[in-house]
């Protein structure tokens, strides 16, 4: 919560408005936070590939639980994961471009619990 007022603080110091003005707005709600509330986690691989000014941009979204999970999945879709925490996609693979929904890879749907 203080970085929230932190924030009204600043948003009140810039504009110059008197508090008056920002009197009659309402509180900010908190979120509930549930034991049971539906939470996601993504891993995600990104080319290593580098170049003299750049490199690739290529990544893989996954939802899975673990990295070796993660790199399954994206060796399953043409990435080379030689190891060491480096990971090549498809283009730079040698497998040539690829379509653009293969950026995510759903490996546990909706609703599917471990």
């Amino acid at each position: 919560m203080t970085g929230v007022v932190a924030f009204v603080v600043l948003v009140i110091a810039t504009t110059g408005l008197p508090l008056a003005h920002w009197a009659h707005l309402p509180p900010i709600p908190r979120r509930a936070r549930h034991p049971g509330a539906d939470v996601s986690a993504q891993i995600m691989l990104r080319c290593n590939t580098e170049w003299r000014y750049g490199g690739c941009t290529g990544q893989l979204i996954t939802d899975a639980h673990t990295t070796g999970e993660a790199r399954a999945a994206a060796r399953e879709r043409g990435w080379r994961c030689p190891g060491g925490g480096r990971d090549y996609c498809p283009a730079c693979s040698g497998h040539g471009p690829q379509p653009a929904d293969a950026v995510v890879a759903v490996l546990h749907p909706r609703g599917e619990h471990r």
